[in-house]
């Protein structure tokens, strides 16, 4: 089974304590100092992609809230526009299409 983004973080942070507290007896089976400030550097990525998705999913979060707020004045803007066109061609139901009115029977 495959291990949740967390897990898997929590498991590489305590990897890297081991192979730095025992560099010198991994080191003798390729693990050495370079490959581990390579798995840091892979952290360290990891780390600050993450960090960067929280803040695009904060903005979108912010924006999505200011599209409804828009969209719902839109919508009562468009509203109040059709009764005035309904008003100002009552008799004319015809002129309506004009103006992507669709007239009800």
């Amino acid at each position: 089974m495959a291990k949740s983004q967390p897990d898997l973080l929590a498991s590489v942070r305590q990897m890297l304590v081991g192979l730095e507290a025992n560099a010198d007896i991994v080191a003798t089976r390729g693990a050495t100092s370079s490959f581990t400030q390579n798995g840091q550097a892979l952290l360290d990525g990891v780390n600050a992609l993450e960090a960067e998705q929280e803040t695009l999913k904060a903005a979108l979060k912010s924006k999505t809230a200011a599209l409804d707020i828009s969209m719902a004045q839109l919508k009562t803007w468009q509203s109040e526009a059709t009764s005035a066109v309904k008003l100002a061609f009552r008799d004319q139901q015809e002129k309506w299409v004009e103006f992507g009115i669709k007239a009800k029977k």
